[in-house]
């Protein structure tokens, strides 16, 4: 399977969402920040939030990647990192 990928490189080379770092989907610098623990984000005037990550570099390159250029293989990574801050905001 690892000869295929590298063949379909050779055509269609891949790069990170986050900082572009060729033959990866992602590499685990820009996954990082979807990996760390949930924490409540307070801010005044709307209900009790949770965060995952701040929506900055590479985060919001990660989202926009998958949103407006169909890069799929990110639902994985924003899956998990979405499924652990839904968990953190449920009661216990």
């Amino acid at each position: 399977m690892e000869l295929l990928r590298e063949a379909f490189d050779l055509v269609l080379p891949r790069h990170c969402a986050g900082c572009r770092a060729p033959g990866t989907d992602l590499c685990s610098a820009c996954a990082m920040p979807l990996t760390l623990p949930p924490r409540p984000d307070h801010r005044r005037d709307v209900p009790r939030l949770w965060t995952v990550a701040t929506y900055d570099h590479p985060v919001s390159d990660i989202v926009n990647a998958y949103k407006e250029q169909a890069r799929t293989s990110l639902a994985i990574p924003l899956g998990h990192a979405l499924a652990a801050g839904v968990r953190s905001a449920l009661p216990p």
